[in-house]
């Protein structure tokens, strides 16, 4: 395998499973792998979200909280908003 092509692999499988933080300075973020998060599929008008906060368990570490931001009935899909996508955008960068 190229080096080329093990690069592409590489941009498939961890580019559309990162989240990113923005710092509370707004001139940085930090990048996050969330394998659990990235399940749920992309929707414009999704109501739920992430939240970073200190951990329940353990306030000196912070934690991302999955919350729903409308009921989500037993056998439903479970939608995330990844930030505005245009439909063909959506498909080139996760498919």
């Amino acid at each position: 395998m190229s080096a080329s092509w093990l690069c592409v692999c590489c941009h498939l499988q961890l580019g559309t499973r990162i989240f990113n933080k923005p710092e509370a300075d707004g001139t940085s973020s930090t990048f996050y792998a969330l394998p659990l998060l990235d399940m749920a599929n992309h929707d414009n008008a999704c109501p739920h979200f992430n939240r970073f906060e200190p951990c329940t368990f353990d306030s000196s570490r912070e934690c991302v909280y999955f919350t729903a931001g409308a009921d989500v009935a037993a056998g439903s899909e479970v939608c995330f908003y990844y930030g505005h996508l245009l439909p063909d955008r959506a498909l080139l960068e996760y498919g």
